[in-house]
């Protein structure tokens, strides 16, 4: 008997794969092909949750494990809400999701992707610290508060480079917090300076809401669509006028090396011949 029952699509098979890496710990690679290592990992969350150890994502795993990942990954519901909101066709808010987002917003552990940006924490801190400290911090945690970008290490790893930094300016009398607005987060990988502009409390309610859903993270991306330069970024997304909205989003220099205009097209047109 198959693991998955019939009728299950290969992206209904990442899901699963997703979730059983949050929940066991295991690192399934997320193809879609679920074989002996993705049984391994079901059978050992059945384990976990006290039903039979099966093998098969059966209907009592499935009532467990379901609710789970329609609450955190994204789903066409939440494509079909971020279209209303924007006032564009599902088509557009999942182009702009293929080009622009990363392929999951949450790593392994289940833990918020981030991009910890040092260039970002040490303009922070220029306000809030004496120019002599701010330099002392630089020579002494130059991979963690720099005037220039770079030291990335990417994964789990960002999330230590932020503890670290966290660490540095409560020391040096700042809060913690402030090292959350010099991370990118999620899917869309908005700074956490934005955090006013996309209608949260404090950074701390942005980031909450980034580790709570996919959903949450699409929902940001429309705040910061509709919110930014005056509403221009919105208009140009109705429009479908990919250069101005890929210069808005991106900036020139980021379409220069990476043509996202084109790929935003070519998205937009790969999606309209499946689902016209």
């Amino acid at each position: 008997m198959p693991a998955l029952p019939s009728g299950t699509s290969s992206t209904q098979a990442r899901q699963i794969q997703r979730a059983l890496n949050e929940k066991t710990g295991a690192s399934l690679k997320i193809d879609g092909q679920f074989g002996p290592l993705s049984i391994s990992a079901l059978q050992k969350y059945q384990s976990q949750i006290g039903v039979p150890v099966s093998g098969i994502y059966d209907s009592a795993t499935q009532a467990i494990l379901a609710p789970f990942m329609a609450q955190k990954y994204l789903g066409a519901a939440a494509f079909q809400q971020a279209a209303a909101k924007l006032g564009v066709d599902v088509a557009t808010v999942q182009a702009v999701c293929q080009v622009e987002a990363k392929g999951a917003g949450f790593l392994d552990n289940g833990q918020c992707i981030i991009l910890f940006e040092r260039a970002q924490l040490y303009r922070q801190l220029v306000p809030l610290l004496p120019s002599a400290k701010l330099s002392q911090l630089v020579s002494q945690y130059p991979t963690l508060i720099n005037t220039t970008a770079g030291a990335y290490l990417g994964g789990a790893a960002e999330w230590t480079r932020l503890s670290q930094a966290q660490q540095i300016i409560k020391g040096g009398g700042v809060d913690p917090g402030v090292a959350y607005r010099a991370c990118s987060w999620g899917l869309f990988q908005i700074m956490g300076y934005w955090f006013a502009e996309l209608g949260y409390a404090n950074v701390t309610d942005y980031v909450n809401a980034m580790q709570m859903s996919e959903s949450h993270q699409l929902d940001a991306f429309v705040r910061f669509v509709t919110n930014m330069n005056s509403g221009a970024m919105l208009r140009y997304l109705k429009a479908k006028d990919w250069l101005h909205f890929a210069l808005q989003y991106n900036g020139q220099a980021a379409v220069t090396m990476n043509n996202y205009p084109q790929k935003l097209q070519d998205a937009y047109a790969a999606l309209m011949r499946v689902d016209p």
